[in-house]
C-alpha cells in the first residue's frame, strides 16, 4: 500500500504536468467546465482541499523557520550571486533550443507557439529558426520578444484569449528578456518577479482545468498509469494531481526557502514525465524547464523583504483565497471569452494593440539604435 501511495505520489503528478490539450482527444475549447456546485460536492475534492490545507500551513511553519536561518540564507544568497548574471543567458539559449526543436519537429505540421497551436502556413519554421538566431545573440533579443509576441497574439486571435491563460509565461519570460536588454541588471529583480508570477499562475490555472474539465486529465491517467492506478479512482487522482501542482505553484509564488525547493520539485515532476509521454512533452515543456531552473536558483525576494514571523498565517490564509479566486477568474474568463465571445472579443483587441505598439516600439528602438551607430562610426 505504501509502495503504491509512493508511485502515485510521484508519477501522477508526474504525468498531470504533461499538458491534457496536446494528447487529449476529448479536449474542446468550446466545452464548459463542469459547475462549482459539483466541484464543490465532490468528496474527493473537499478531502484533498482539507489534507492540502493542512500540508500548507505546516510547511508554511517550516519554511518560515528554514527562512530564518542564517547559514541557509547565506548558502541560497551564494548561488544566486554565482549564477545571477548569466540567468537571462541561460533563458535566452533556452528558448532558441525551444524554438530550433518546434521548428524541426513540427516542420510537416507548423505550430505557433505550442503542440496543439497549429500555425496553418508552411514558412512558420523559418520564422521560429530566425527567433532562434536572434536570441543568441544580445543585439537580436529585441526583434526576437517581439516576434515571439506576434506569433503569442496570433494564437490568441484564432485560439481565443482564454486558451492562451495556459500559456502567458511566455509573456513573463519576454518581460524578462526585455527587461535585461533595456537595463542589464538594474532591472534583473522586476524581470525575475514577472517571471515567478506568470509561471506560478501558469500552473495554477493548468491545476484548475484538472479539475474542472477532468475527463481530459482521465484520458491520459487510464491511458498511461492504468498499472499503476491499480484500484485507485482515476478521478482521484486527477484532483489530487491538481492539488499538487496548485501547491507547489503556490509555494514558488508564496514561499521563501520554499519557493526554490517547490521549482525544482516541479522542474523534477516535468522531467519524470517525459519518458512516458515522449517528445512532445520533453519539446513543448522547453521553456518552463529552462524557467524553473532559473527560479530554483534565485531566491523569492518579494517574500523574502515581509519577514518569517507572519509566514505561517498569512500562507493558511492565502492558500484559500488564492484558490477561490482562481476558480472564480476561471469561471469569468470562460464566460466571457467563449461562452459569450461578442462582449469577450475585447481582450484580444486589446491584445492586438499592445502587440502592435509592441512592434512599433520594437522596430522604433532598433531605428534609432542604428541611426546613433551609424552617426558615431
Amino acid at each position: 500500500m505504501l509502495k503504491v501511495l509512493l508511485l502515485l505520489g510521484l508519477l501522477v503528478p508526474a504525468l498531470a504536468g504533461a499538458h491534457v490539450k496536446w494528447f487529449a482527444a476529448s479536449w474542446d475549447p468550446a466545452a464548459a467546465p463542469i459547475g462549482l456546485v459539483e466541484l464543490l460536492g465532490s468528496p474527493a475534492f473537499v478531502a484533498l482541499f482539507a489534507l492540502a490545507l493542512l500540508v500548507v500551513a505546516g510547511a508554511r511553519s517550516i519554511d518560515g523557520r528554514l527562512a530564518a536561518r542564517r547559514a541557509l540564507r547565506r548558502f541560497l544568497a551564494g548561488i544566486e550571486l554565482k549564477t545571477s548574471g548569466r540567468l537571462p543567458q541561460i533563458l535566452r539559449f533556452g528558448l532558441a533550443a525551444y524554438f530550433v526543436s518546434i521548428a524541426l519537429y513540427f516542420h510537416a505540421e507548423p505550430i505557433l507557439l505550442t503542440p496543439e497551436l497549429k500555425a496553418g502556413f508552411w514558412w512558420m519554421p523559418m520564422v521560429q529558426l530566425g527567433i532562434a538566431l536572434g536570441l543568441l545573440f544580445r543585439s537580436g533579443v529585441i526583434p526576437a520578444c517581439m516576434l515571439i509576441a506576434l506569433l503569442y497574439g496570433r494564437a490568441a486571435h484564432v485560439y481565443g484569449w482564454v486558451h492562451m491563460l495556459d500559456y502567458h509565461y511566455f509573456l513573463g519570460v519576454i518581460v524578462l528578456l526585455l527587461l535585461d536588454a533595456w537595463y542589464g541588471q538594474r532591472r534583473a529583480e522586476l524581470g525575475l518577479l514577472v517571471l515567478r508570477i506568470t509561471v506560478a499562475t501558469s500552473f495554477m490555472w493548468v491545476a484548475a482545468e484538472k479539475w474542472l474539465y477532468p475527463h481530459w486529465t482521465h484520458e491520459i491517467l487510464s491511458q498511461l498509469l492504468p498499472p499503476v492506478l491499480g484500484s485507485f479512482d482515476v478521478h482521484f487522482s486527477c484532483t489530487a494531481a491538481g492539488f499538487v501542482e496548485f501547491a507547489l505553484a503556490f509555494f514558488i509564488l508564496f514561499g521563501m526557502a520554499a519557493s526554490q525547493i517547490a521549482a525544482l520539485v516541479l522542474l523534477s515532476l516535468l522531467l519524470a514525465a517525459i519518458p512516458f509521454v515522449g517528445p512532445v512533452d520533453a519539446i513543448g515543456h522547453l521553456p518552463l524547464v529552462v524557467a524553473l531552473a532559473i527560479l530554483a536558483l534565485t531566491r523569492n525576494r518579494w517574500m523574502r523583504s515581509r519577514g518569517a514571523k507572519r509566514v505561517p498565517i498569512t500562507g493558511t490564509f492565502l492558500f484559500p483565497f488564492s484558490l477561490v479566486a482562481l476558480l472564480m477568474l476561471y469561471f469569468f474568463s470562460h464566460e466571457l471569452g467563449v461562452l459569450a465571445p461578442g462582449f469577450g472579443s475585447w481582450p484580444a483587441t486589446v491584445s492586438h494593440v499592445a502587440f502592435a505598439s509592441a512592434a512599433a516600439y520594437g522596430a522604433t528602438y532598433l531605428f534609432v539604435g542604428w541611426a546613433q551607430s551609424s552617426r558615431c562610426s
